[in-house]
């Protein structure tokens, strides 16, 4: 059938379908209650406030453009051939960037929260190794619906539980064997602080909004990004004032302070006396 009342969508190209479960699909298999393939512009914004679509988890896989996923407080920008999976329990929004194309499915059924907290305890977006092997199973899904002739329930549930399984193993592989995101941006601060990072900048790079970025880097190395950053600065600059002979000035430039004046008032309060104190006070004990 052809959506109704969602701005956003143009109708014409776009389609959704509500299958009905039996019982024995609801008690134990993988369902899904919608499914769609959809085109939109950048007039589509949804969220759980204004446009609750029901269910319980969505699927996302986008074709071509970019949107917007604000779930929870983490906010993502999806790219094509990524995919985002959403807890519908959860606030959300989701909007287009761009013109956009994506197939997405609700779902529910057997091992549904468990699977679905594992997979989002890492992220909600995903880029998968088998992204194609995905994006076919969505597909077949689709293409049943569209030519009316839907496949089995239990070819539905194999095809949901597949999908699941790929992001899960795609989790537990970052996990396993790589650094988190904020170990990530730890190091990218530790190899250019001396240019002219922000937070803003760092919390992009991690598709987090800059709240969530600030909470999640604290909880993850001990202090917020900003001391992380000003503390590398200024024990780099400690080196430099020790083993250089060069002035205040070119120091607190060199290790990415903007003024002298901001980089002697920071010294002073971390170390308890001025950068030239703090030379001086080396080169008594050497």
């Amino acid at each position: 059938m052809k959506p109704f009342n969602v701005t956003g969508v143009l109708v014409d190209n776009s389609a959704f379908y509500i299958p009905i479960p039996s019982a024995f699909a609801r008690e134990h298999l993988f369902y899904s209650d919608r499914f769609g393939r959809y085109c939109v512009n950048r007039l589509l914004c949804v969220n759980s406030r204004c446009s609750p679509i029901g269910g319980r988890f969505a699927i996302f896989y986008l074709l071509k453009g970019e949107m917007l996923f604000i779930i929870g407080d983490r906010e993502h920008i999806v790219h094509e051939h990524e995919l985002a999976i959403v807890d519908l329990r959860q606030a959300y929004i989701w909007s287009a960037l761009t013109d956009a194309e994506y197939i997405w499915f609700c779902f529910d059924g057997s091992c549904s929260d468990e699977l679905v907290n594992r997979i989002s305890s890492y992220s909600n977006v995903y880029s998968p190794l088998h992204i194609s092997r995905i994006y076919s199973a969505m597909n077949e899904i689709f293409d049943g619906f569209n030519n009316q002739k839907p496949l089995y329930e239990e070819q539905i549930s194999l095809y949901i539980h597949l999908i699941l399984t790929d992001l899960l193993v795609m989790q537990k592989d970052a996990v396993d064997t790589n650094p988190s995101i904020i170990e990530q941006i730890a190091k990218y601060i530790d190899a250019n602080y001396h240019l002219p990072i922000t937070i803003k900048d760092l919390a992009e790079m991690t598709c987090l909004n800059p709240c969530y970025f600030g909470q999640k880097f604290r909880t993850e190395i001990g202090i917020s990004p900003k001391q992380y950053l000003i503390d590398t600065r200024l024990n780099s600059a400690k080196s430099l004032l020790t083993t250089t002979n060069l002035g205040i000035y070119e120091i607190a430039e060199r290790v990415g302070f903007q003024t002298d004046n901001y980089f002697s008032n920071l010294f002073h309060k971390r170390f308890k006396m001025t950068p030239s104190e703090y030379r001086l006070s080396v080169k008594k004990h050497t």
